[in-house]
């Protein structure tokens, strides 16, 4: 039950803010965010052992004027687990190919979209955002306008009704989600200079932390866990990044949640 919140603010030089949440089950080995694929090295994002993609891909992009050319704009993309029709069993595939082929290419055209279930993707770059929802059988896209919006399992929450619950955890994620943009909206929104993460980021690191609502509440941005299926599912990390409209992107993460907290600026060189 991933969540994604992004702001959106073209005047601003961080025009685009994204706050990614997520779940999943502790034992699903990952590494930190890095270069981890040598066919796009300008990309960063965390590693998914069991099936070498990624749930959050961010292309640092190259300058105007670099010696690539022209340069090549930033570009971000956040993946979330859908609802609908699942992919062929023969011939499924890992979610996590979609961001970095997000990031590659800029599109999903290409992408044979029959052989991964059901998802949620929040493409970004500097000039803006949407969400590209694929339903096992259908594919949607919705462009964002200025403000702030929240991505959860159940789609663009606030859009067209699909607020609606349908089943026991998209009633835990609606919670969760207005529960943190409340909080989101009532505090200035962040300009992340230079500097330590508390710095950069200001309240919003607060409601990316635990600390969003009780830590028995089903409405706490961030899940202490519980088991399911025999397994430890909960909040495995939390992410803070910020595209520059005259400067390289920002990255913090947060690794441990969970544990209290232990953000760090992910390294762009």
């Amino acid at each position: 039950m991933c969540i994604a919140f992004i702001s959106l603010k073209p005047s601003s030089r961080w025009p685009v803010l994204v706050l990614f949440v997520r779940d999943g089950y502790r034992d699903r080995a990952w590494r930190l965010p890095g270069a981890h694929w040598p066919s796009q090295r300008a990309v960063l994002g965390g590693l998914d052992l069991l099936a070498g993609g990624t749930w959050l891909a961010l292309d640092r992009g190259t300058p105007v004027g670099a010696a690539q050319g022209e340069g090549r704009g930033q570009r971000l993309a956040c993946l979330l687990n859908g609802a609908g029709v699942p992919a062929p069993e023969a011939s499924r595939r890992s979610r996590g190919d979609v961001p970095l082929a997000m990031t590659r290419t800029g599109s999903l055209e290409g992408l044979d979209l029959e052989r991964y279930d059901p998802f949620h993707l929040v493409c970004a770059d500097r000039a803006g955002a949407r969400v590209m929802s694929w339903s096992g059988q259908l594919l949607t896209t919705y462009e964002l306008t200025s403000g702030l919006h929240a991505v959860a399992e159940d789609g663009l929450v606030g859009l067209g009704g699909r607020t609606a619950v349908l089943s026991a955890g998209s009633e835990r994620s609606l919670a969760r989600v207005e529960h943190a943009r409340r909080r989101l909206a009532a505090v200035p929104r962040p300009e992340p200079v230079a500097g330590w993460t508390a710095a950069a980021w200001g309240a919003w690191l607060a409601v990316a932390g635990a600390d969003a609502a009780p830590a028995t509440s089903s409405s706490c941005l961030v899940q202490a866990g519980e088991v399911r299926r025999g397994r430890w599912w909960s909040t495995t990390s939390v992410a803070l990044v910020a595209l520059g409209r005259e400067s390289g992107p920002r990255f913090d993460f947060d690794p441990d949640p969970v544990a209290g907290g232990a953000w760090y600026e992910v390294a762009m060189a």
